[in-house]
């Protein structure tokens, strides 16, 4: 082969390299598989899922940011109108969000308060959610792996409700790398009473 073409052939092979190097440093995705029971402060179940970066090469646990989040979820009545209520906070500054629909049910705003919370941050980030609702935990941390297996059904075949907010769930956790924390509700615990107050603040305005 001529000399020439073997040169503008390897020009070209590295300019497809950095085109695609500055591309996978611009996006990245996680992936988290579990979940593996991880020892966490007393009154709390802490679960955690291992977490990789996929794509970009400079993306540690080390150089995420790690942001604390809280969230909360209300309904009267079951199905009936009901709230939503979230905390994060990173690096000593803290924002809280609420919101609320008509006609929604509990375990509705329980997922969703956690999917918003999550789709506020602008980057991948360390996560710790803590709620209240076991259903939101088991779900990312026991469930979701054998209902995506059974094309998002139970395991006695039935489809698997909420499943679009389970899906916006599953998509989030592999962006974020996420540890999913369960306390006791209206047990005195500061930010999770104070997700609930904005909950039904924010259900009061319907």
């Amino acid at each position: 082969m001529c000399p020439l073409l073997l040169r503008d052939a390897g020009r070209l092979l590295l300019s497809l390299a950095l085109c695609y190097y500055k591309a996978v440093r611009s996006r990245w995705v996680g992936l988290g598989h579990g979940p593996p029971i991880a020892p966490g402060p007393a009154g709390l179940t802490y679960l955690s899922i291992p977490w990789t970066p996929t794509r970009h090469p400079l993306l540690t646990p080390m150089t995420m940011k790690k942001v604390k989040i809280f969230t909360d979820g209300c309904c009267k009545g079951n199905p009936g109108p009901g709230g939503y209520g979230c905390i994060i906070k990173y690096n000593g500054q803290v924002k809280e969000f609420k919101g609320a629909e008509k006609d929604t049910t509990n375990n509705i705003m329980e997922l969703y308060a956690a999917v918003f919370a999550l789709e506020q941050l602008k980057e991948p980030c360390e996560v710790e959610l803590t709620t209240d609702s076991q259903y939101l935990v088991k779900g990312m941390t026991e469930w979701i792996g054998g209902w995506m297996k059974k094309g998002w059904k139970t395991s006695s075949g039935q489809p698997v409700k909420n499943k679009t907010l389970w899906q916006d769930l599953h998509r989030l956790s592999g962006i974020h790398r996420i540890s999913w924390v369960w306390v006791r509700g209206h047990n005195g615990h500061p930010e999770n009473e104070r997700c609930d107050e904005l909950a039904n603040e924010a259900m009061a305005f319907l």
